[in-house]
């Protein structure tokens, strides 16, 4: 399917944009997002979707289905917010106190009303079905929304075929897009550790048994798992982010409680992760005299992308964007995402979206879950954007001649790394057989022109200037010039043009005053 997506995209952008600051200024918690999904169940709906709503408690589920038969494909935005005071001083900033979009789900939802719009436009061209699924409580760990929806059955009626999601990364800068196939992210599971001992006074501790000292004990003893039982080439992390213990400074504390996340990209020892944790807590705390209770919850598993569907998948993104903006990952994150329930179910590819200003440096980017996180609202267009641009434009048979020169010297520079999409002016180097740049172009024509002694000033942006204006001197209806431009509408058109316009139209007065001079 080659179409215009670009241009229909971009007739979005201001909609899309008011969309999301509409749902960054009243942010909801998982599965209280009752505000959140009336509003895109009204807005698919008026888009004219088949809509369902209520699906895993607050989701909401619509359909579009093409003019041709095909697969399905689901789509996936979370909806969610996190419990945190925003900070960002923005004109629509959060008005639910205490609550933030701080990880980017309001651009995540925006942009799937965004693709809803876009390709219900494109419906005559679709092959199959697209099922959008904006999902609550991502943030609910372990109890998220993608887990309740698929109990809901979301990824049936119809069945879909293989997944597609996204998250605004600011690691990568607005512009980029990057994934992994294989692990891209960390199974999320919590752990509970409430240590007994016997209450004494701090001046006399050989009478009471200290669940301060066993609570520090088992934090090391457990620590040993990462180092000394997985394998180096396994990452995992185990971390206590919280103790609770003690009533007063000089009293020996009888029971410490200690609650902690484990991080890790292997489901075989994840597995093997609670019964290793277990032993170890029993042999510090029964060594020194205490007891214990555990639980181990099994959160978020890892989140794996498809490696069949991954190599689709980066093929299609660097048509979009271009090779140089796509981000091969080199290695995963150990946040968690429950996106893995759904790539659990059907062949899946999630993907990191860049939300960070080109001009501004990562350390001075907030991050994500921070008061003060604001992903670049340009970011919205990127997500939004699902096939390259293309415009059908007459050209004579001279340049058809030359240009059929090119394509037969490109030809023989092809190497078995060519990625042939049939495209005229493209990369010999680095990503063989995708676009050239315009940048690289520039350049080319420069090196061309001062080669053959021509006036160096001249642009290919230039040029298409000098065309158009040619065009319109010559009479050429508008709405051809603007086809050939591709520009969103002749408005645009005729206001770069006015000028040419305007000339014609003296000369116009000119020859009639003339004639009617001659009469």
């Amino acid at each position: 399917m080659r179409v215009r997506v670009e241009d229909i995209a971009n007739q979005y952008k201001d909609l899309i944009i008011k969309y999301r600051r509409d749902i960054h200024q009243y942010p909801e918690l998982g599965y209280q997002e009752f505000r959140t999904g009336n509003k895109v169940a009204k807005i698919l709906e008026k888009i004219g979707l088949e809509v369902y709503t209520g699906i895993g408690k607050t989701g909401v589920v619509a359909l579009l289905r093409g003019k041709k038969q095909g697969s399905t494909i689901a789509l996936r935005a979370d909806m969610d917010a996190l419990p945190i005071k925003e900070k960002t001083n923005l004109s629509y900033a959060s008005k639910n106190e205490g609550i933030m979009h701080a990880c980017g789900h309001d651009m995540h939802t925006a942009i799937l009303l965004g693709v809803a719009y876009v390709l219900k436009d494109l419906k005559d061209e679709l092959k199959g079905t697209v099922k959008f699924i904006f999902q609550p409580a991502e943030e609910n760990n372990p109890t998220g929304g993608a887990k309740r929806m698929i109990e809901d059955g979301v990824l049936d009626n119809p069945k879909v075929d293989f997944m597609l999601g996204l998250h605004v990364w600011p690691a990568l800068k607005t512009g980029e897009v990057g994934f992994k196939e294989g692990p891209l992210m960390a199974a999320s599971d919590r752990i509970f550790i409430k240590i007994k001992g016997n209450s004494a006074h701090g001046s006399m501790p050989e009478q009471g048994i200290d669940a301060g000292v066993i609570a520090a004990q088992v934090i090391l003893a457990i620590q040993t798992i990462v180092s000394r039982n997985i394998s180096s080439l396994d990452s995992c992390v185990i971390s206590i982010g919280k103790i609770n213990g003690g009533y007063r400074y000089n009293v020996i504390p009888d029971e410490v409680v200690l609650e902690g996340t484990v991080r890790n990209l292997n489901q075989t020892v994840r597995e093997k992760l609670p019964k290793r944790m277990e032993m170890l807590i029993n042999g510090v705390v029964s060594g020194m005299g205490g007891t214990y209770e555990f639980k181990y919850v099994f959160g978020y598993p890892p989140l794996i992308n498809n490696k069949v569907l991954s190599i689709k998948v980066e093929e299609s993104v660097k048509k979009i964007i271009g090779g140089l903006n796509f981000v091969s990952i080199s290695k995963p994150s150990l946040g968690g995402e429950d996106f893995a329930f759904f790539a659990q179910k059907v062949p899946s590819v999630f993907m990191w979206l860049g939300c960070r200003p080109k001009h501004i440096d990562l350390e001075d980017f907030p991050p994500i879950h921070n008061p003060k996180f604001n992903p670049d609202e340009e970011a919205l267009q990127i997500g939004v954007k699902s096939r390259t641009a293309k415009r059908n434009v007459s050209i004579d048979d001279t340049l058809i001649k030359e240009l059929k020169k090119h394509k037969t010297r490109q030809n023989k520079l092809k190497l078995t790394s060519w990625h042939d999409e049939d495209f005229v002016f493209t990369k010999i180097i680095n990503y063989p057989g995708y676009p050239e740049t315009p940048k690289q172009i520039e350049l080319k024509m420069a090196q061309i022109l001062k080669k053959s002694n021509i006036a160096t000033l001249l642009t290919p942006h230039g040029l298409r200037h000098t065309h158009a204006s040619l065009l319109a001197q010559a009479g050429v209806r508008l709405q051809e010039i603007m086809d050939r431009l591709g520009h969103q509408d002749d408005n645009i058109t005729r206001n770069i043009y006015l000028h040419v316009t305007k000339d014609m139209k003296k000369e116009a007065l000119q020859k009639f005053s003339k004639l009617m001079q001659n009469l």
